[in-house]
């Protein structure tokens, strides 16, 4: 932490029935820990971790309700929580649409403002 300068993490590995789960350094300077169960502001870290675990789980071929890779639709996966207002999006957005933020939503721009 010290040699990237950052001042504090969380970490979880899952590996079966088995967790593993700490927190190193601080979560709010001077003297606040962290701990497993600190929240931390990901912002859009998180896109490029889904686009990775997708890319992975696509290339595994072991999942068929990923059988047409990025063309797969969103609502064929997860249909009953994926409602968007329009039903034509709703049930042809893809995989690819998504990751690639073509969905025709609203930037929502304001949200920091």
């Amino acid at each position: 932490l010290d040699s990237w300068k950052v001042p504090g993490l969380s970490i979880a590995v899952i590996d079966g029935n088995e967790v593993f789960a700490k927190g190193y350094g601080f979560a709010a300077l001077p003297d606040k820990p962290a701990t497993p169960e600190t929240l931390w502001y990901a912002a859009s870290t998180t896109k490029a971790q889904t686009a990775a675990t997708l890319a992975h789980l696509i290339d595994s071929g072991k999942y068929p309700a990923l059988a047409n890779g990025w063309s797969t639709t969103i609502s064929s996966i997860i249909h009953d929580d994926f409602v968007l207002q329009d039903s034509w999006a709703t049930e042809h957005i893809t995989l690819d649409d998504a990751i690639s933020h073509r969905m025709g939503m609203a930037a929502h721009d304001k949200a920091y403002a």
